[in-house]
């Protein structure tokens, strides 16, 4: 398997769609009503404005795309009205949307490398929390977030007037905690105060710290086969001084007590 994610590109249109008819199909035959509107939600319309706004992860086999998920940085109207419970938090958020594999590569991993990457594109805009709400019907997508650490919240409601069946279970995921986000910084901190070797710093962030080369490095976590070794020192050094300075003044009120190297 050499399975690859990227952003996707209005070329791609054709070989995302061709998921997306084998994600209705699959519904369609266990009965529920998730993609069956009248409207033909999610179209080619669709698809058109997602890629236009630079939303679209694809993930490939070779050329062949198969599967999608778009990450958006718009935050939804109908999840204001969320009943039976209530979102984790009122941060500025991202949402996961159209999430479908090609049908034979179902449980072939496929839906977690586009979450994996989803969390890495989310990291890199300096956001810390991800919605998505999933049909009632749709079990295995309640799986699949529950496995990711999403939290069941509550329901919300479609506003869109073609929707057979408006009715969603909300789902709320913080992807770095506020603690965790201290320790990065200590740690970016201690780099930058203690460290003048770069040989001595990058084999930490590599083998030690996957939470510093996600925040510290976005964009360059394992999932992008990362090359330590071709990266411009210089250049990286200056990147880890600019976040450590954006992330202190973001949070210059942590208490840094009890903190630990180990």
């Amino acid at each position: 398997m050499n399975y690859r994610v990227r952003k996707g590109r209005i070329e791609d249109l054709p070989g995302i769609i061709d998921v997306i008819k084998d994600a209705k199909e699959l519904f369609r035959s266990s009965g529920s009503t998730q993609w069956q509107d009248t409207d033909g939600y999610p179209n080619n319309q669709t698809f058109i404005k997602d890629l236009a706004e630079n939303e679209v992860l694809v993930c490939t086999d070779e050329d062949k795309i198969i599967g999608v998920l778009v990450v958006s940085f718009q935050e939804e109207e109908c999840y204001k009205d969320i009943v039976q419970g209530q979102w984790l938090n009122d941060n500025h958020y991202a949402v996961i949307h159209r999430l479908a594999v090609k049908k034979e590569y179902y449980r072939q991993g496929v839906a977690k490398k586009l979450l994996d990457q989803a969390e890495y594109v989310v990291l890199e805009k300096g956001i810390f929390d991800i919605k998505a709400d999933t049909h009632e019907q749709n079990i295995s997508m309640q799986h699949l977030l529950e496995s990711y650490d999403y939290t069941y919240v509550g329901v919300i409601y479609l506003l869109r007037p073609d929707v057979l069946e408006k009715k969603r279970l909300a789902y709320h995921k913080i992807i770095a905690h506020k603690r965790n986000m201290e320790k990065a910084i200590l740690l970016i901190h201690g780099f930058l105060s203690d460290m003048t070797d770069f040989d001595v710093l990058i084999p930490h962030l590599e083998t030690r710290y996957d939470l510093v080369h996600r925040i510290v490095l976005p964009g360059h976590g394992p999932e992008n086969d990362y090359n330590y070794d071709k990266f411009n020192k210089e250049d990286t050094f200056k990147h880890l001084t600019k976040t450590f300075d954006d992330l202190h003044r973001r949070y210059k009120e942590i208490d840094v007590m009890g903190f630990s190297m180990g």
